[in-house]
């Protein structure tokens, strides 16, 4: 095999049956992560409080704070993920599970950038494994069920690399602007 061989796209058509199973795997990600955010993890962190506090001071305000900003005094976090949390907290009101849930939903999304980064890297089982490896791996559902933005990190390098690796492959512009 030649150097360049990695570039070589692995995409064979989509089946229905990997198309369920894929669904499958999805959804079984986002029922895990979202099924009793109240519940678990059974202590709530600090953190937690203080994400749900600066998202409210933040952006429930007459002049909220640009979403291109830092918030968070010396921590300085992207404002956006406190958008995120004060839309979900307006929504779906002051509750630990809704301050929860942008996560949850950000560590289950994950699992569809994986499957295709690794569908179009080594195959049709591969990501069929490691899909279901994340959608069920311990460290991920559990950072996912924290209302902070730890989980968010993976989501967005998963997905750079997906279109990292895309740019390669096909040369489309549209693919580097997604990868940055």
């Amino acid at each position: 095999p030649s150097a360049q061989s990695w570039i070589k796209p692995t995409n064979p058509a989509w089946l229905g049956w990997e198309k369920a199973v894929f669904a499958s795997i999805v959804f079984v990600a986002l029922a895990i992560r979202v099924w009793g955010l109240r519940r678990y993890p059974q202590n709530v962190y600090p953190d937690e409080i203080m994400t749900g506090t600066i998202a409210t001071q933040s952006f429930w305000v007459e002049k909220p704070v640009s979403v291109f900003s830092t918030v968070w005094g010396d921590v300085e976090l992207p404002a956006l993920w406190f958008l995120i949390i004060s839309v979900f907290l307006k929504i779906g009101g002051n509750l630990l599970e809704v301050l929860r849930l942008p996560a949850a939903l950000f560590g289950a999304a994950t699992v569809v950038p994986c499957y295709l980064l690794m569908r179009e890297t080594w195959g049709r089982s591969t990501a069929i494994v490691g899909a279901a490896i994340l959608a069920f791996s311990s460290s991920n559902v559990h950072y996912s069920r924290l209302g902070l933005n730890n989980i968010t990190t993976q989501f967005f390098w998963v997905t750079c690399f997906l279109f990292l690796l895309r740019g390669l492959r096909n040369k489309r512009l549209v693919d580097w602007a997604l990868a940055g």
